[in-house]
């Protein structure tokens, strides 16, 4: 045991904001959304359902959806379209005040429910135009879908043949690189301009992809972009601690049933909304020493400050309670019947989060 492990660490930060996560539909949802709840104040909500939405107005019905499975308490919900070319006349709509809050960028056929994303970026550019003009926030899920590039590397191959097109062809359009992975795109945003911002997942930054392939294969653990090696884990960790404050988190919590994530063709996707806080913390103590107050602050800019100062909107008045208290995460979830296991099921974290 260390002399950390030992001594008696706590400390409050807002609640956090998850800036990207997936909600489902129907009974999956009412699950798991207290899940996100009880521990995050606001997310951005993707819209890769098994319909995609395409209008305000279905962003507007599903924001209902999720408000109504909080039982009442308090919560954000930015709600978020799917790109598409057909999407700009719902653009022209658009105000500031909407629900709706971004707009998502899905590389075709590249993780769940994206057949109907993007396979050529200048079918979009008029979108992109119409949105870097009112101001909207472009989310890109940052991967070429090309099944002769290697999976570890579709994510740097974009960063070449994709991103900086279109950061050159609109240079103040305000982008999110979600679920960063590799070295190259942590360099990328390092380097890059301020309104460009980047979310990281709390597996990416436990973990690199021995934890998958290393022991056997481990299904929960599979999500897109895939888990990459110990350098770009490394990469990860370094970003978030060097406190730059365009990089924040986003879970990609994405819940699929049991019997999908093991199936013979397992779907992409870590549920961790019940653990991902004690995740991040556990993940981030690797590199910091959490005793220390500016060390605690790295902790509280990641989680609660940055992402909320990146989307328009003041942090949370609302506190968590972080402690070195070990955290049991729950084995399952029943889903009208069926089995939902979260990452981690059954296993015991470093961390705990609690509400004050």
């Amino acid at each position: 045991m260390t002399i950390l492990e030992k001594m008696n660490i706590s400390f409050q930060i807002p609640k956090p904001m998850d800036a990207h996560i997936h909600f489902r539909e129907g009974a999956m949802l009412k699950v798991v959304v207290p899940h996100t709840v009880q521990q995050w104040s606001r997310a951005v909500v993707m819209p890769n359902l098994s319909e995609p939405i395409f209008t305000l107005d279905r962003a507007t019905q599903y924001h209902e959806e999720i408000m109504a499975a909080t039982s009442g308490k308090a919560f954000e919900a930015l709600m978020t379209m799917y790109l598409s070319p057909e999407i700009k006349p719902q653009i022209e709509k658009w105000d500031s005040d909407h629900v709706v809050q971004a707009v998502k960028m899905y590389p075709k056929g590249g993780t769940t429910n994206s057949e109907a994303g993007v396979s050529d970026i200048e079918e979009v550019f008029p979108v992109l135009e119409l949105m870097e003009e009112k101001g909207m926030k472009l989310l890109i899920h940052g991967e070429v879908a090309d099944n002769s590039v290697d999976v570890f590397d579709r994510e740097r191959r974009w960063v070449d043949t994709g991103l900086l097109s279109i950061v050159k062809r609109f240079p103040r359009l305000k982008i999110v690189c979600e679920h960063i992975t590799t070295r190259e795109m942590v360099a990328f945003i390092q380097d890059g301009p301020s309104h460009i911002g980047a979310t990281i997942t709390p597996q990416h930054l436990l973990h690199d992809r021995n934890i998958m392939l290393g022991d056997g294969i481990r299904p929960h653990w599979y999500c897109k972009p895939i888990l990459k090696r110990k350098e770009d884990q490394e990469a990860l960790l370094s970003l978030v601690c060097s406190d730059l404050d365009r990089v924040f988190a986003g879970t990609d919590s994405a819940p699929h049933l049991k019997k999908n994530n093991e199936s013979d063709c397992g779907c992409a996707g870590v549920y961790s909304a019940p653990c991902a806080l004690s995740m991040y913390v556990t993940a981030l103590s690797q590199r910091l020493d959490l005793s220390r107050g500016a060390e605690k602050k790295i902790v509280e800019r990641f989680l609660s400050i940055n992402g909320p100062v990146f989307y328009g909107r003041e942090p949370s008045s609302e506190l968590v309670v972080i402690s070195n208290d070990s955290f049991n995460v729950p084995q399952i979830y029943d889903v009208d019947g069926e089995i939902l296991n979260p990452i981690l099921a059954g296993e015991s974290l470093q961390w705990s989060v609690k509400s004050v």
